[in-house]
């Protein structure tokens, strides 16, 4: 829970250092659910046809959440990739989805291309958020693994005093 509390608070547009694999996971565990809820109560609404300002207001939820968590999202994925020593454009790999969506409103006729190279990218991204960090220090900072065995060392020993 505190890595979720702390992308979304003291992380929330922090693009420098260095994230582990369970803060970046973590924190999709936490806002993927939430957008599929919200996602589905706003269909919901709609399919039932309620009161149409109330089935406004929930076909904006799903922007908003989106909105909401756009930094901090993009923030944990390039720490998480400095973690392995990458550098965050790498999290560009994920941009041809939002190409795709704007030429698809254009009528464009490239959208399999854009489809298949967003397809790749979005798997290569996904491969190097699993990866482990590198052990030690590298060029983004210090280990944050080693950061929390340290703090957890030290507050055991503080518990047996």
């Amino acid at each position: 829970m505190k890595y979720i509390i702390s992308c979304l608070t003291t992380n929330f547009a922090k693009f420098s250092g260095r994230a582990r694999r369970k803060e970046y996971w973590l924190f999709q565990l936490f806002s993927i659910p939430f957008a599929i809820l919200i996602a589905m109560l706003s269909n919901f609404a709609n399919f039932f046809d309620i009161d149409p300002i109330l089935s406004y207001l929930l076909d904006i939820f799903p922007m908003l959440w989106a909105l909401v968590l756009l930094i901090p999202s993009f923030a944990v994925a390039v720490r998480r990739l400095h973690d392995i020593n990458r550098s965050g454009g790498w999290v560009l790999l994920s941009a041809p989805i939002y190409l795709k969506e704007l030429l698809t409103i254009m009528h464009w006729p490239g959208q399999s291309i854009i489809t298949a190279v967003s397809a790749i990218g979005s798997i290569a991204l996904i491969i190097m958020m699993i990866i482990p960090g590198n052990v030690g220090e590298n060029q983004y900072g210090p280990d944050p693994k080693a950061l929390d065995t340290e703090r957890d060392k030290y507050r055991s020993q503080n518990k047996q005093i």
